[in-house]
């Protein structure tokens, strides 16, 4: 077509009649504009990029062109650095119009900038946001360096109603998540080429401020924020092309077959299991999740693991509902039956699920079980009979004749690392209703690389199988009492009688610390360090009431020692104080009564 517009305005400029009458070529100036237009029409952007698959050291930029594409590129480095950009070319999506670009080598809690370059044949290239600005994503921490405080959010059943997802997915994009769970449904009908469109128009479109962030050029630039959704009913909606694969990067399960149809990844203290359910209603389709399905023992090998015991807090999601009393759906059987048994035995906090369009929370042995259906999708009603079966709902926010959004909300989770909570809120979009729905949860115990750290007035002991239980309740991840290599006890109420070489804590010996703080700040603590473990013919030394003997060193700091009475002499007795300590004076050497020391220590008997 170039060359034959190139001969029409040539043989135009040649004409002679022209030239002998004095006119001048007026579209001489004209043409060749529109020459230059049509060789330099850019290839568009229809999805902007968006980060997925996010890890301490990597990252995934996704995004669709509106031409198929080979030519594809990421421009990144470290956001405000100037320095030159890295890039990386290789796409690793088979779609001819979806690019899929992993940058690797990236550092840990890191902002970076980015621009994305594409570029379809006979076209010039495309870029987001443009050729000089640029978006930007952060990598997560290391779980070893987690942030002090992070938010993360959960939402989900986003189909349907573009302008109620773009209204829920803007109230997220303002809490500065670290990230976001999303619990299925992101398109009506996920499948089929047909209905491709509805990925863009249903799910990336209305939640551009969260997925895209701002740029970087403006004061408000905001990072994108990664969006890691699980799959419900509607992906597998339809016949054909099955989207949800060409549109998510997910982690690798290393399931032969079943490549992130479920997953698991980690940010900060926090272990998250996303779940494939949707076997309750294509189960030739999707995934068994069973007992023996390769789902299931997956899911189990993940709960024994490392990084689930290592973590503080540990949360699952998936698409269908263990509890529920709306008229949408009912509740899935099966995960009562498969799942919820699991998430007990080896001590879940959080389960997250969608299916119904509304909101509702459960709390069943110590599990908080939250609905979180409220994305977009059309609502759902309350049932009219009562909730009387245990667990009763909690909490819930269901639409109406009236109000048909009013089951829109999502579901924010504020962790605080150092205090060991985790605050929790709900709120319905529409703020004028007035909802909201809080609740926090605290640790008080945490175990990490062999290292058991309690807090407060916690008890330590063990079930008869070894299990470490702290207040009667296992610990996540069904820690043994022989993993315990170092147990630090915070605060000077810890119950430690159950500590004992009988009930499994071999291997602790003297690796235990007791510090009369009830956090791990030690500026006014006492710390008893050394502390023996009783053998099976001996109760175990406890905060309570310490043998001098038994302990090799005190360190204190500001703190004033007091002596108690007289039948406690050759003890050291924790109290709410402080720790007091008194012995014989050929056992230790102590201060006087209400001397401020920087440093105590005990001599055992036969010291010099």
């Amino acid at each position: 077509m170039i060359e034959s517009l190139r001969d029409r305005f040539s043989r135009r400029r040649s004409t002679p009649a022209k030239r002998k009458l004095g006119f001048r070529p007026l579209r001489a100036g004209v043409e060749p504009l529109e020459e230059r237009r049509l060789l330099a029409a850019a290839t568009t952007i229809s999805i902007k990029p968006c980060v997925q698959e996010v890890t301490p050291a990597a990252a995934v930029i996704l995004w669709e062109t509106g031409q198929d594409c080979s030519d594809n590129q990421v421009y990144y480095r470290v956001a405000g650095s100037g320095g030159a950009f890295n890039s990386v070319t290789t796409d690793r999506n088979a779609d001819t119009k979806i690019a899929e670009m992993q940058i690797t080598g990236l550092s840990a809690d890191t902002e970076y900038e980015f621009r994305v370059r594409s570029k379809a044949a006979k076209r010039n290239n495309g870029y987001s946001p443009s050729s000089t600005d640029c978006w930007s994503f952060k990598t997560f921490p290391n779980p070893a360096s987690p942030p002090s405080q992070f938010t993360f959010v959960a939402y989900g059943d986003t189909r349907t109603n573009p302008t109620w997802h773009q209204g829920v997915a803007d109230d997220i994009a303002a809490q500065n998540a670290a990230y976001v769970i999303h619990v299925g449904d992101a398109p009506e009908t996920g499948e089929g080429t047909g209905y491709r469109s509805q990925w863009k128009s249903m799910y990336f479109d209305p939640a551009t401020n969260l997925l895209n962030g701002v740029v970087y050029s403006q004061p408000t630039h905001r990072p994108a924020v990664p969006v890691i959704p699980v799959q419900g009913n509607h992906e597998y909606a339809g016949t054909g092309t099955h989207w949800y694969s060409s549109y998510m990067s997910l982690p690798n399960n290393g399931v032969s077959g079943d490549a992130e149809k479920y997953f698991s990844f980690t940010y900060g203290n926090v272990f998250n299991i996303g779940l494939n359910t949707v076997a309750d209603d294509y189960p030739s389709e999707a995934p068994s999740y069973a007992p023996g399905s390769n789902q299931y023992n997956w899911l189990v090998s993940q709960l024994q693991s490392t990084a689930f015991q290592d973590a503080t807090w540990h949360v699952v999601y998936m698409h269908h509902p263990a509890y529920t009393w709306c008229q949408g759906h009912s509740e899935s059987v099966n995960v009562q039956n498969y799942l919820v048994p699991l998430f007990e035995q080896y001590g879940v906090d959080l389960v997250y699920y969608g299916h119904c369009h509304v909101y509702e929370r459960y709390v069943n042995n110590g599990i908080q079980y939250v609905l979180s259906g409220g994305g977009g999708a059309p609502g759902h009603y309350d049932r009219t009979d009562q909730d009387t079966t245990p667990p009763v709902r909690v909490s819930g926010l269901f639409c109406d004749a009236t109000d048909t959004d009013k089951h829109l909300q999502s579901s924010i989770m504020d962790v605080d690392v150092p205090n060991r909570t985790l605050n929790y809120e709900c709120y319905a979009h529409d703020r004028s209703l007035g909802f909201t729905d809080t609740f926090m949860l605290t640790k008080p115990a945490l175990f990490s690389g062999g290292v058991l750290s309690v807090y407060g007035d916690a008890t330590v002991s063990a079930t008869p199988e070894g299990f470490v239980t702290v207040n009667g309740k296992t610990l996540s991840g069904l820690v043994r009492a022989s993993q315990v290599t170092q147990l630090r006890a915070f605060g000077p109420g810890a119950d430690l009688s159950g500590v004992t070489a009988a009930n499994g804590f071999a291997k602790l010996g003297r690796n235990v610390q007791l510090l009369g703080s009830d956090s791990e700040d030690l500026g006014s603590a006492v710390v008893l360090l050394g502390v023996n473990v009783a053998s099976a013919a001996e109760p175990a030394a406890a905060p309570k009431l310490i043998d001098a003997a038994s302990v090799d060193q005190v360190m204190a700091r500001e703190v004033k020692v007091s002596t108690p009475a007289a039948s406690q002499t050759g003890s050291l007795l924790g109290g709410s104080a402080g720790f007091r300590a008194a012995a014989r004076a050929k056992d230790a050497l102590f201060a006087d009564a209400g001397e401020e020391l920087p440093t105590l220590r005990l001599r055992r008997p036969g010291a010099r």
